[in-house]
C-alpha cells in the first residue's frame, strides 16, 4: 500500500457520509477515489469499508490489521 492509498483510506474514514466530500477534501475526483479504494480492497483481498446508503465505515478487521 502506498502513501496515496493510505491518504485515500483516511479521507473516506474522515468523511463517512460522502465519498464526494472525501474526494473534495483530498483534492481528488470522486471516480478516482472510488477506484483507489477498490484497488486497495483487491490488494488486501477483502472489503475495507462496510457500505450503506448513508454511510461508509471501516471494517474492523482492516483497522486491526493495519494498526499492528
Amino acid at each position: 500500500m502506498n502513501l496515496q492509498q493510505i491518504e485515500a483510506l483516511c479521507g473516506v474514514v474522515r468523511n463517512p457520509f460522502s465519498i464526494t466530500a472525501a474526494a473534495e477534501a483530498l483534492n481528488r475526483s470522486q471516480p478516482g477515489l472510488s477506484r483507489q479504494i477498490k484497488e486497495i480492497e483487491q490488494e488486501l483481498g477483502m472489503r475495507v469499508f462496510s457500505r450503506t446508503r448513508k454511510r461508509r465505515s471501516a471494517v474492523s478487521a482492516v483497522v486491526e490489521r493495519e494498526t499492528r
